[in-house]
């Protein structure tokens, strides 16, 4: 019984906040909260207009929609972890007067539960969401505050990367993407899990924000096949090519995406791309590529660039560059580069 008690009073110990704790969270709000105003006031005045316009799903709640939206994001703007922490830190006099006067709301005493806000984020439509992400975008664009980072003073870099989200033991849901491990041995087991991939637009060194999103699903629990990054991709590739027609795009992704059908979208979409080689990805292009390279054939190019970087200043690098134009394959015409750098 005694250690019962002991590990029940441990586990609620775990909730306890201090003082010292209390104030060091207020700070770190403070702060955050005063960035986040500074980049809404300078790069998005009708944030707080487009939270109004969602559509809300609840049929009546003493919380303005605005409010549901600001709550969670200040989550993740503040780097809490779960939803659970987002109540203990928010629920603070200060923080609930900064965000209701920021959205030009009355005063709240509190701000919404967890359970209250996960409950009105099963209900809301993720389209929603979307139509958010995608004023957001818009409106980076035609503010032109970010040429510099345009490639060759042209082209958006769009990064293409999955990543993983959940993984069970257990058949999490009917869309669940399923390995086999150790198939046909002792330890043969089977994990279920979700991925999602992302199209991340480049703005700046250290910078990105997200263009798009694609859940890699499978449709129902019985297909034979997984669906796969580079399906996804297609699904993601001609729902920006809708939504953003005309800009111009370069595709940045690793080896996985080094084939004809990637080559085939992109360029149905007018894009160009850079997409970094694998032994193996394409034998072939290698093997032109080798053979031109013995005959000294290989164009080339080096130069010196200083580089700002946010931790070691401002750096001075050597790139060698050596590169082999209109290699044909499957009617496309490819680059092959390789890039030293010292």
């Amino acid at each position: 019984m005694h250690d019962k008690i002991k590990k029940s009073f441990s586990q609620r110990r775990k909730f306890i906040v201090t003082r010292a704790e209390q104030r060091r969270n207020r700070k770190l709000y403070e702060r955050d909260f005063a960035a986040f105003c500074k980049i809404i006031r300078q790069y998005f005045p009708e944030f707080t207009q487009w939270l109004c316009e969602t559509s809300d799903p609840r049929q009546s709640s003493i919380y303005e929609i605005e409010v549901m939206l600001m709550t969670v994001i200040m989550k993740n703007i503040c780097s809490i972890q779960s939803m659970q922490g987002m109540t203990e830190k928010f629920n603070d006099e200060n923080c609930v007067e900064n965000l209701c006067r920021l959205l030009g709301v009355g005063r709240h005493e509190f701000l919404p539960h967890y359970v209250t806000v996960n409950e009105f984020l099963k209900k809301l439509d993720t389209g929603e969401l979307e139509t958010l992400r995608r004023r957001m975008i818009k409106t980076i664009l035609r503010r032109r505050k970010f040429e510099d980072a345009r490639f060759l003073g042209k082209y958006w870099l769009v990064i293409f990367d999955a990543t993983g989200l959940f993984h069970f033991h257990e058949r999490h849901c009917a869309h669940c993407l399923k390995k086999t491990l150790n198939k046909g041995s002792k330890e043969e087991k089977t994990i279920y899990y979700h991925n999602v991939l992302e199209a991340k637009l480049v703005l700046g060194e250290g910078l990105i924000i997200s263009l798009g999103t694609e859940f890699i699903e499978n449709e129902r629990e019985d297909v034979e096949k997984n669906d796969c990054e580079t399906r996804a991709f297609h699904r993601l590739a001609s729902r920006l090519k809708q939504e953003y027609p005309r800009l111009p795009v370069c595709v940045l992704a690793d080896s996985l995406y080094a084939s004809e059908p990637v080559f085939k979208k992109c360029k149905e979409n007018k894009w160009h791309y850079l997409i970094r080689y694998k032994d193996g990805s394409i034998p072939s292009i290698a093997e032109e590529y080798h053979e031109i390279e013995g005959m000294g054939e290989l164009q080339e190019l080096e130069r010196e660039i200083a580089r700002e970087y946010p931790r070691k200043g401002r750096v001075k690098e050597k790139q060698h560059m050596e590169w082999v134009p209109e290699l044909e394959y499957k009617g496309h015409k490819l680059t092959m580069l390789a890039l030293l750098i010292e």
